[in-house]
């Protein structure tokens, strides 16, 4: 792949998931009595994953710029793709446990291994090449943990431990960091909108009729809009999160009305597009939200 040396290091990683995957696999062949061995080892498997993840994030960061470097060209965004990369490796290695998978997943986001583009990337199936999975049920919860890690780390690295205010007088520097705040959550829905309005458009069913599919891409996503905005508002508007002077609700309520992350604003990412009556449905959704 155009990634090996950090494809190959979650490979070494996540070894222990396959000899998990064949002791289950063994368990369930020979018979149920196997069932109370196997919790103990698939703990033992978890302790010893994230473990070595914890051990060698390092490493991994540096093969992942290692090989940006050498496909040359714009090197964040072969980081992102990379980051979107060694994701899908994961999953592909621990999928038969979901429990695993959010665990490795959230490490990584956690640790910035990888970060919440290259997550989104990743989860809905834009990760550049020709490999095309269907899109998990659960994409949401995955897509709201990049959204959150990236909040959270806008905050503390504008606090840095002490206290940004906020003022919506003359402005400043804690204007910029609400703007940083702002601007970073909208890139992600806006992207997020993006790919789900075009998988939408082109997903190979009757899109006269809502399916399966289109149920988890269209709930999904004002899933992760309605939840986006309530942790950005909880954040600006709680003195609790070393935010100084919160937001009143209804300056909030304001500032957010006017962002790209807006119902009104949304509703104009996936275009004129009226083919699809999933597409239909979201943008309805979006304009009332």
């Amino acid at each position: 792949g155009s990634y090996p040396r950090s494809q190959s290091l979650v490979r070494v990683i996540l070894n222990p998931a396959g000899k998990l995957y064949d002791g289950m696999k063994t368990t369930l062949d020979d018979d149920a009595d196997g069932m109370e061995e196997d919790t103990v080892f698939t703990n033992d498997v978890y302790v010893e994953i994230m473990n070595a993840f914890e051990k060698y994030a390092g490493a991994l960061t540096g093969a992942m710029k290692k090989d940006a470097e050498a496909l040359g060209g714009d090197e964040q965004n072969s980081l992102i793709q990379g980051g979107a990369s060694v994701l899908r490796l994961a999953e592909s290695i621990t999928s038969f446990r979901p429990d695993l998978l959010e665990s490795v997943v959230l490490f990584l986001l956690q640790t910035q291994v990888v970060n919440a583009m290259s997550t989104l990337k990743w989860i809905l199936r834009d990760v550049g090449d020709s490999v095309v999975a269907p899109v998990l049920p659960s994409w949401s919860k995955f897509a709201f943990a990049a959204v959150q890690q990236t909040i959270f780390s806008t905050i503390n690295e504008a606090t840095a431990g002490g206290i940004m205010t906020i003022d919506n007088g003359a402005g400043g520097g804690a204007d910029e960091n609400v703007t940083k705040l702002m601007t970073g959550t909208g890139q992600l829905l806006v992207y997020a909108l993006q790919r789900v309005c075009s998988i939408l458009s082109t997903l190979e069913v009757d899109q006269a009729k809502v399916h399966p599919v289109h149920v988890d891409l269209v709930e999904g996503m004002k899933t992760l809009v309605y939840s986006s905005k309530l942790l950005l508002g909880s954040m600006l508007t709680s003195k609790s999160t070393g935010l100084g002077k919160q937001m009143l609700p209804i300056e909030f309520e304001e500032m957010f009305s006017k962002s790209d992350m807006s119902g009104t604003s949304l509703a104009l990412v996936c275009g004129g597009d009226q083919s699809s009556l999933a597409l239909k449905l979201l943008k309805r959704s979006l304009e009332r939200f």
